[in-house]
């Protein structure tokens, strides 16, 4: 029903729900239904456009819950195998501090030489340590996780004072030009400084940094260890330093790799591998008895009639010895316990 109306404007008759109008107004009905319809009332909060900094966001969601799980992984195994930090005597040869530090601070301990230890985070964010000796590329750490010129960081350290708690082994250097300030990386953590993803510090006097760039967190939940010189370590493991210090190799702590005198040699190898007289290493693994702890194994190769005699001993005494490296363990394993055979190796 349509009406002239004195003021122009459309009215609704609300005792009978009818909507009148002008006639003059028919025609602009159909681009109203129109652009109602094209009005998207729920873009942006129930849905939206899929575009390449979606999928971006998913993706980075699903590496810090990743992240997350692999902390709470990691805490919860540490928790019933801990080691009593006054019984750990490793010290950092940067900050000076014993035993590995937390997660988002220092970080764990990494073997740099013989009986010297660093913290993972005092090494990676040393300047030395940021670059390659290469006029193509600048680079702190390979793609296999390997640490470069930690020595020559170590060395710079030993001579530098932080400007926190005026101590040596200050290796984190401020990266703005003409600042000369230096600290250790609890003591930068304590400032307002910001930890820059380019692996850069800036000390919190300045402020002209970009915040998209800044780190939230110092974890290096990654495989990481220090480029070394393996054969000279070796040497001087068992040379210089064989009253004082152990190699350990994976999961294998040696205590003395043995000795094969010439007469010996026939009796004492096979086509794969010696079996020199002496060998002793040991090994942390599980118990054969108790699935929740782990004990220390004991490997000795013995001379016996002038062959090779393997003695494993471990809790309470218990001693296993044979005339091969795994043939008894292996059957022993198979009948009495689920745990993988071939768990221990000499």
């Amino acid at each position: 029903m349509c009406s002239p109306l004195s003021d122009g404007r459309v009215e609704s008759d609300a005792r009978n729900n009818i909507q009148i109008i002008q006639a003059r107004e028919l025609s602009l009905l159909g681009d109203q239904n129109i652009q109602k319809a094209l009005e998207k009332k729920w873009k942006g909060q129930l849905w939206m456009q899929y575009d390449a900094t979606i999928l971006e966001s998913f993706r980075e969601l699903s590496i810090q819950t990743r992240q997350k799980q692999l902390i709470a992984d990691l805490q919860s195994v540490l928790h019933s195998h801990c080691i009593d930090p006054t019984e750990d005597k490793r010290q950092c040869a940067f900050c000076g501090q014993h035993g590995d530090g937390a997660l988002d601070d220092c970080g764990r301990l990494l073997n740099a030489d013989a009986n010297t230890w660093v913290h993972v985070n005092c090494a990676l964010w040393s300047e030395e340590v940021r670059i390659v000796k290469s006029k193509v590329l600048q680079v702190y750490e390979t793609s296999a996780g390997a640490l470069i010129n930690v020595e020559d960081a170590l060395r710079r350290a030993t001579n530098v004072i932080c400007s926190i708690c005026q101590l040596m082994g200050a290796s984190l250097r401020c990266y703005k030009l003409n600042c000369e300030k230096n600290f250790h990386i609890f003591c930068a953590k304590s400032t307002r400084g910001k930890f820059m993803k380019d692996k850069t510090f800036i000390c919190e006097e300045h402020d002209d940094y970009r915040n998209d760039l800044v780190l939230d967190h110092l974890k290096a939940l990654r495989r990481i260890y220090i480029d070394r010189e393996e054969n000279q370590l070796i040497a001087k493991l068992f040379h210089s330093e064989a009253d004082r210090l152990v190699l350990r190799v994976g999961s294998l702590i040696f205590s003395h790799i043995g000795q094969l005198l010439p007469e010996q040699l026939k009796a004492f190898h096979n086509s794969d591998h010696i079996f020199p007289i002496g060998y002793n290493v040991k090994r942390i693994f599980w118990s054969v008895t108790n699935a929740n702890n782990r004990i220390q194994y004991q490997c000795t190769i013995c001379d016996k009639s002038s062959a090779p005699e393997f003695v494993i001993s471990y809790e309470d005494g218990q001693e296993i010895r044979e005339n091969s490296a795994s043939g008894w363990l292996t059957a022993y394993l198979k009948e009495n316990s689920p745990l993988p055979v071939d768990f221990l190796h000499f």
